[in-house]
Order: structure tokens, then C-alpha cells, then sequence
């Protein structure tokens, strides 16, 4: 398996490049981001000791272990300008990804290793060896600049999202099964049950604590995603099988309702309240998020998310596609208003076969794309790009879903 990245111009129908990222083993690209310059950057993780790294490569070898992460940053025409392996002697992968204006790059992902570049001497080593949080951040044109901090206790963590917020603060989402993990003012403050949801605010300029907090209930509890809105408020996006995870007066669903559900929750700037938290499901299984970029706010506070559901009873409101398509699930797309007291748009996308949406970014104009893959042969397709699957398990689905109409508030 490869890696890859296509730029696609959806008007014309057609795709402008395609890039192949890989060696002679497995390569996966998890996430993805675009500077202003149309400059693209990718994360992921890879098993090739030959995946093609440049001379400028923080790492031009691979470390050791079952993968090293890396980092590729693509010119506007799709031709790759740094290419780099990020890890240690033990596995290494690269799952979020953010850059800000200064073009410093910030890695994130989960490590086995003990040897990770860029970690300041008398700081935590990584303790658990059952895998840690990391973060990593260097301007790619000067490896001097390398940082990088563990994020973990004794158990298992994984870290799945990063997000940056106009002050000089980076947000990090995951889970956690470490009764130790790291806290500080936490509005959590101990480990519910065998998992919870972790949120993390650390200042960029040096990696420190602003705050780390669990979020669960009894049962397990995962965050996917996290994002940031205009006025620094952090959202996480995720699932959980917990009946008791908490839940706000006003939510648009305050129960449990199936296997296990989506849930949203919107955080104040400084981790200590709960502007508002809510499940989001039917009597199957669903969750927000699948290895992807799971949630966006849009300008108006609005948050986006999407993900997988076997609910027949998933909540939908506004739809585009009013019923489960059948197979063993459909992806869902769901808007929560800002006070996340209505459920703006919600609605199943899929068909007959296995449909996941995984990741999602704001599109201009207004609405979102929504991306994700499908075993659907059945799929409602518009446009002329590829109207119908082209063979074998999955094909990659893109949708564009337009803003939805207002509705008013309740009191």
C-alpha cells in the first residue's frame, strides 16, 4: 500500500495531480493540511525503509521499529520539496498534523519509542513503552528548531488531533488508559473508567501546560478530533459506550442510546467548564471520526462533524439522504449550532455496503467537504469526475454539503 495525494478541481471534473508517497512496504497518509501558498503538507506513517525522503530531510533514514512517521511537503504543483522520516527505535506514527503563519510545523501522533528527536534532556522520557503521545514542531527550513514533548502516562495513549488557536496555543486530542496521566487544571481530574477522551493546551512557544483534562464515563471513552473556534474555544469530537459521560443541561441529546455513541463537546478557553456536551446517536454503533479530521467550525460557531453509523434511528434533521443506505454502515454528516442546543443539518451519506466519512474542512462560500471511503456500489453520485465504483473494496467518496438554513434558537 501507498501513500498519495490528488488535488482534484471538482467544476471541471477533473484531477489536477496525483503524487504517490511510498516505499516497498505499507505507506498511509493520515492527515493533511494547505499553507496560503497552496503548499501542501502530509503526515502519516510508513513501514518502507526506502520511502523517498529529500536532501533537507530532518531524518533521511528510517529509525527502526514497525514504522517511523514522516512529514512531506508538496509544492502547488504537486512535486515534493522536503520529505522527511520523524521517529525512533521503536514504532512511530504520524497522526495530526497544523501549521501556523510562521510555517512551523506541528507533528503529532503516538511513539514506542524512548529516543524521539528534538526531546529536551531532564524532561519526561517516555515511561510506559505501550505507547505515548508525542508532538514535534520545527520550521522545515531550519532542523535546529526541532521540539518535541511526550504526552503520556504508564498505559495506553493515542493522539489523534492538534489544532492551533490565534494566541499562541496548540489543543490535542486523544485517549488515554494511564490512571497517570499527565493533568493539569483539570476539570477532570482522574481516570473514570478503563478509557477516557483527553483535551491538552500547551503553549507553543515553549511546550508547556496550559491545561489537560479527561472526559469520559465508566466505559471508554474516544476523542478523534479537535478544533478550535474564532474565539479560542476547543471542541472535541469522538465516541464513547460510557452511559454516565457527562452531558449539559441543554444538550441536543443528554442520553445513551446505543452500542456506543458520538458525542461533541465544547470547551471554554481555559479547560474549566463545559460550554456544552452532547451524545449523538441512534440504537447502534456510532462514532465521530475514524483516523481523520473529524470536526470544523465554521465562521458563524457552527460545528461540523462527521463520521460512521449503523443506526437505522440516527438523529438527521435538514437531509440530504433521510435513510440508513444499508451494509454494514453509512457515514453521517451533523451540524451543531453554538450554544449546541439544535441539531442544524444532520444526514446519512451512504449505501448498500461500508461507507465511512473521515475527515472534513470548511469550503469556501460557506458548507464543508466531507471525505471518506465507500463499498457502495449504489452511491448517489453528481458530477462528471467518477459517477460509479471502479472495482475493489473501497473507493475514496468526496461530498460537498452546503451551509444549512438558519433556524431559530429554543429558549
Amino acid at each position: 500500500m501507498d501513500a498519495y495525494v490528488s488535488k482534484i478541481d471538482p467544476a471541471a471534473g477533473k484531477v489536477i495531480y496525483t503524487t504517490r508517497l511510498g516505499g516497498s512496504k505499507w505507506d498511509g497518509a493520515i492527515r493533511i493540511e494547505i499553507d496560503r501558498y497552496n503548499n501542501v503538507y502530509v503526515a502519516g506513517f510508513t513501514e518502507s525503509s526506502d520511502f523517498p525522503t529529500t536532501s533537507n530531510a530532518l531524518r533521511s533514514e528510517y529509525i527502526g521499529g514497525k514504522s517511523d512517521a514522516f512529514l512531506v511537503k508538496l509544492k502547488a504543483d504537486g512535486e515534493i520539496e522536503y520529505s522527511t522520516f520523524f521517529g525512533g527505535r521503536e514504532a512511530d506514527q504520524g497522526n495530526s498534523l497544523a501549521i501556523d503563519k510562521a510555517g512551523n510545523v506541528y507533528l503529532a501522533g503516538t511513539t514506542w519509542s524512548n529516543d524521539l528527536p528534538g526531546i529536551e534532556k531532564g524532561s519526561l522520557n517516555k515511561n510506559s513503552g505501550r505507547g505515548d503521545g508525542f508532538v514535534a514542531v520545527w520550521n522545515l527550513d531550519q532542523p535546529s528548531t526541532l521540539r518535541a514533548k511526550y504526552i503520556g502516562g504508564k498505559e495506553v495513549e493515542k493522539v489523534t488531533g492538534i489544532a492551533l488557536d490565534d494566541s499562541g496555543n496548540l489543543f490535542i486530542s486523544g485517549f488515554t488508559q494511564s490512571v497517570d496521566f499527565p493533568l493539569r487544571a483539570a476539570l477532570q481530574k482522574k481516570l473514570n473508567g478503563k478509557q477516557d477522551a483527553f483535551l491538552t493546551k500547551l503553549r507553543r512557544a515553549d511546550l508547556s501546560y496550559r491545561f489537560s483534562t479527561l472526559i469520559g464515563g465508566e466505559g471508554e471513552d474516544q476523542a478523534w478530533g479537535v478544533a478550535v473556534d474564532r474565539a479560542g474555544s476547543p471542541y472535541l469530537a469522538g465516541a464513547s459506550d460510557s452511559t454516565d459521560f457527562p452531558t449539559t443541561t441543554k444538550a441536543i441529546q443528554r442520553l445513551y442510546k446505543g452500542e456506543t455513541d458520538a458525542f461533541v463537546a465544547k470547551f471554554n478557553t481555559t479547560g474549566t467548564r463545559l460550554l456544552y456536551s452532547t451524545y449523538l446517536g441512534g440504537a447502534g454503533y456510532d462514532s465521530c471520526g475514524y483516523d481523520g479530521g473529524d470536526i470544523a467550525i465554521d465562521r458563524d460557531g457552527n460545528a461540523w462533524v462527521v463520521g460512521m453509523t449503523h443506526s437505522l434511528d440516527f438523529p438527521i434533521s435538514g437531509v440530504i439522504q433521510a435513510a440508513y443506505g444499508g451494509g454494514n454502515g453509512d457515514g453521517f454528516v451533523s451540524v451543531i449550532n453554538p450554544s449546541g442546543s439544535l441539531l442544524l443539518f444532520s444526514s446519512f451519506v451512504g449505501g448498500n455496503d461500508r461507507d465511512i466519512l473521515e475527515g472534513t474542512a470548511p469550503a469556501p462560500g460557506g458548507g464543508v467537504w466531507a471525505a471518506g471511503l465507500t463499498g457502495s456500489r449504489d452511491l448517489q453520485t453528481t458530477g462528471s469526475l467518477q459517477k460509479a465504483h471502479n472495482g475493489g473494496l473501497f473507493d475514496v467518496m468526496l461530498v460537498k454539503i452546503p451551509a444549512p438554513r438558519r433556524k431559530s434558537t429554543p429558549r
